[in-house]
């Protein structure tokens, strides 16, 4: 009802505008942009229609990755046809339902993109469970180029002993954050993922582990749980 607050438009809307006009994305303010800058990038097809438009255009992306996030965690889990479910896959699915609801509510709550870094992370780990090592990676790493966490599984990978399959996924995650500069290269002759990791990165990893530059109460990390739980203590008592 109100798309102009919206954190679709006041974060990644505007991160890609300022990105095909060659400004700095990573400007820390009260709406920042604190993502690497492959988001932006991935953002500015629906950042060019009109607001309306693009916010319907970026519900329904999440739709379908949402979609991909549940049938591929089914099958990552082993569970059979969803049709006629013996009694015990029928607990394992209200229950899963039932812990993992609310961090399917939360982005689409507030015009996050996690869904599709979701989709794009199950995607890859049913590819490489399946034995397709390469595409599955590519996948991975493209869920590493808009949000770092799934780098952790360059680590899973070596440890399983598929070197080439993590070499995959760090080149795609570090490629597409440098393309923005090929496209659309900055009047300053700075380069985005430098103005990232200088304003945002660093100062997080100076941090406590978790922390972020999002209100804490809605963020999902342990940090934020945390933060929560002591604070919720702190009222009570």
């Amino acid at each position: 009802h109100a798309p102009q607050q919206s954190e679709w438009n006041i974060v990644f809307r505007v991160a890609a505008q300022r990105m095909q006009a060659g400004r700095q994305i990573n400007v820390v303010d009260m709406h920042s942009y604190a993502y690497p800058p492959a988001m932006a990038m991935l953002t500015v097809p629906l950042a060019n229609l009109p607001l309306r438009v693009g916010m319907f255009g970026w519900y329904l992306v999440n739709m379908v990755a949402t979609a991909v996030v549940f049938v591929c965690a089914w099958r990552l889990a082993g569970g059979p046809g969803l049709v006629w479910l013996p009694r015990a896959w029928q607990a394992v699915f209200w229950i899963a339902m039932l812990l993992s609801l609310r961090f399917f509510i939360a982005p689409l709550e507030h015009q996050q993109f996690d869904m599709v870094i979701a989709a794009l992370l199950f995607a890859g780990c049913y590819a490489v469970e399946r034995n397709h090592e390469l595409s599955g990676a590519t996948l991975i790493g493209v869920s590493a180029a808009m949000k770092c966490t799934p780098l952790l599984f360059a680590a899973y990978l070596i440890w399983r002993g598929k070197l080439g399959a993590a070499a995959v996924l760090a080149a795609v995650a570090l490629g597409l954050n440098l393309l923005p500069d090929l496209i659309w290269p900055q009047t300053s002759g700075r380069l985005y993922l430098t103005d990232w990791t200088g304003s945002f990165l660093s100062v997080a990893a100076s941090g406590a582990p978790g922390t972020w530059f999002a209100d804490l109460l809605q963020n999902q990390s342990l940090s934020a749980f945390f933060t929560a739980l002591l604070k919720f203590d702190c009222q009570a008592s």
